[in-house]
C-alpha cells in the first residue's frame, strides 16, 4: 500500500523545527506555489539538517547500534516487570529500532 500523502517533522530535523509533506507524483501534480503552506516548511538550514538526519539513520551500523540498545532495554524492562509486574505490555515502538 502506497499512502497519498505522508507527513514528517519532529525526527526528521532532529529537534530542529522542520517538516516534510511526501506525496505521489499524481497528488503533487495539484500543488502549485501558494497552494500550501507551512511554519516549518523547508529553509536553507533546515533542509540541510534533514538531508544529514536521513543520511545518518539510514546508516547500518547506527540501526545496528540502535537494534542492540533496544534488546538491552527491553531485556532490563522484562527483568523489571518480573519482579515488580508494572507493565502490562513491553513494545518497543516508537524507536529506529526494528521489531
Amino acid at each position: 500500500m502506497t499512502p497519498g500523502i505522508l507527513t514528517s517533522a519532529k525526527a526528521l530535523g532532529n529537534g530542529f523545527p522542520i517538516g516534510a509533506m511526501l506525496t505521489t507524483e499524481r497528488i503533487a501534480a495539484h500543488f502549485k506555489v501558494g497552494v500550501h503552506g507551512t511554519t516549518y516548511g523547508g529553509n536553507p538550514l533546515g533542509a540541510s539538517i534533514a538531508e544529514k538526519v536521513v543520511e545518518l539513520i539510514s546508516n547500518p551500523a547506527l540501526l545496528e547500534g540502535m537494534n542492540e540498545r533496544s534488546r538491552a532495554i527491553k531485556a532490563h524492562l522484562t527483568r523489571i516487570n518480573e519482579r515488580f509486574g508494572l507493565f502490562s505490555e513491553i513494545r518497543g515502538r516508537g524507536r529506529l529500532a526494528r521489531n
